[in-house]
Formats: C-alpha cells, structure tokens, sequence
C-alpha cells in the first residue's frame, strides 16, 4: 500500500513486505532532506583567523539572512583552534553592520552541483587592527560558551535566523594567547 503526498513531488509513504511504515523523511534528518531534496543547505565559514592575545573580545563573523521569506536553522557549529588554550564564544543577534576592518562574502551551498546562491550575507574580520571587525552594537547576546580545542556544537536549529536578522561570533582568549580559529555554521532553509 502506498500513501502519497498529492502534490505530485513524489513523495510517499509505503508499507513494506514486513508490514512496517516506511517514509523518506523518517530516514532522514532534515538537515538532509532541506540539502539535497529542496536545495537548501548552507554553509558560512569565517576562514583561518589570528585573534589578538591582548584585545579582549574580538568580532570575527557575522551574518545575516537575506530572504525575506525563508528562515535559516543552523544545524551546527564547528570551531577549529591550533590552541590548548581555552577561549570564549559569544553570539549574538541584531548587532550592526561591520563599518570598518571586515571583507563582505556570501554563503556556501552545501549541494555542490548546484548553482544557487543561499540568500546570506556574510562579513568576516580582515585582520586589520587587534580588536576584531569595527561593530557600533553588537546587539543581543543569545549564547556563551568556554570552550578548548576544537569543538562540534549541535545547534538543531537553535536559534532561528528569520528574514533581515542577524547571528554575530565574538572570541576572547582567556588567557593573553594568539589562537588561529575558524568558525564553521552548516544549517538549511524552511
């Protein structure tokens, strides 16, 4: 028996030969589903940075969801060190645009055939100066985490980047110590 979605997508949910419910999102996470099915999958990624050993909190990555329709579900965040040291992790929503000491980039498909541009804005700091990207506000802090060497944080699509807003990723060593980092946020689209 086969159940279908009547859209004509070709979706459908079956009962196999041992009497069992199968659906394909059931077998797949829609981190999956959103990439390779609607292609909707996103990559952001900061790049290798150096952060300043003496600079207190420093704006590395920032950015925003261009769509006016579509809300981006960051489904993890990968953040890379060649340090021991242990740094921390601010995000934060609705800060200002970067006004100096950044370079303006987009987003990444994660569908790599494809040649649609995910609707994402991105900044990442330049190296100029030692005090990260120049930021008016860095508006709402949502999240802070003390972290060591490299670390996955599943995220679930916590929290939500609806139309026009904005995620910003601070690091501040905790210790006086240079890290090289790169700040990696995978996610998709609803």
């Amino acid at each position: 028996m086969k159940i279908e979605d009547g859209l004509g997508s070709g979706r459908l949910a079956e009962v196999n030969s041992k009497h069992r419910l199968w659906t394909e999102t059931s077998s797949h996470p829609a981190f999956h589903v959103q990439t390779l099915v609607e292609d909707k999958g996103a990559s952001i990624d900061s790049g290798l940075i150096t952060t300043s050993a003496t600079a207190g909190e420093q704006e590395i990555l920032r950015f925003k969801n261009t769509s006016t329709s579509l809300k981006f579900n960051p489904e993890h965040l990968f953040i890379s060190t060649d340090a021991a040291a242990k740094f921390i992790l601010r995000v934060y929503s609705g800060s200002t645009a970067p006004s100096a000491n950044n370079t303006a980039g987009t987003a990444g498909n994660l569908l790599l055939s494809s040649t649609v541009t995910q609707p994402i804005t991105t900044d990442v700091w330049d190296a100029v100066g030692t005090d990260g990207m120049t930021i008016a506000s860095n508006g709402t802090r949502i999240f802070t985490f003390i972290i060591g060497a490299n670390t996955i944080i599943p995220l679930f699509g916590s929290p939500v980047v609806t139309p026009a807003t904005n995620l910003l990723f601070t690091i501040e060593p905790v210790t006086a110590t240079a890290i090289k980092c790169a700040i990696n946020v995978v996610g998709y689209f609803l």
